[in-house]
Formats: C-alpha cells, structure tokens, sequence
C-alpha cells in the first residue's frame, strides 16, 4: 500500500513546482484507505531520505531535483 500511495504522490507532485501537503494526505489517504497523519508523514520523510521530495512548511512537496522531476514526468507522470 505504501508503495502505491508513493508512486501516486510522486506523479501528482512532479506536475507542479509545489505540490500542497493537505492534497497530498489525501492522495494518501485514497490510496492506502488509512487517515494517520503520523503515518503519512513517515512516507513524506522516506521519499526526503531517499532524495526524491523536499517538504517546505510553507509551499508543500517538490522535486529534490529538476532532473528527477523531469525524468519522472517523462515516465510516470499523471495522465489524467
């Protein structure tokens, strides 16, 4: 479940420069049927410690980097 709701977070947040983190727990929430923040923020702090997102407090979730985003868009990005 968390990888699914990971691999849905990250295709929504590479769509945009910053991507809201209310939105994003609702992804998450959709995705893994589960409404613990505490739980949602550990995933948040994975995709940080593995270099995918950055959290701003007041901007939300973006790419750690342009190339990664990009790549990701290319190949993952949301299609709907």
């Amino acid at each position: 479940m968390e990888e699914k709701a990971a691999r849905a977070l990250l295709r929504r947040i590479c769509s945009v420069d910053y991507y809201p983190i209310n939105l994003a727990f609702g992804i998450y929430k959709q995705e893994t049927g589960n409404d613990d923040y505490e739980k949602f923020m550990d995933l948040i702090a994975d995709l940080g410690n593995d270099f995918y997102i950055e959290y701003d407090p007041k901007k939300g979730l973006k790419f750690y980097s342009k190339m990664l985003r990009d790549w990701w868009r290319v190949y993952y990005g949301d299609n709907e």
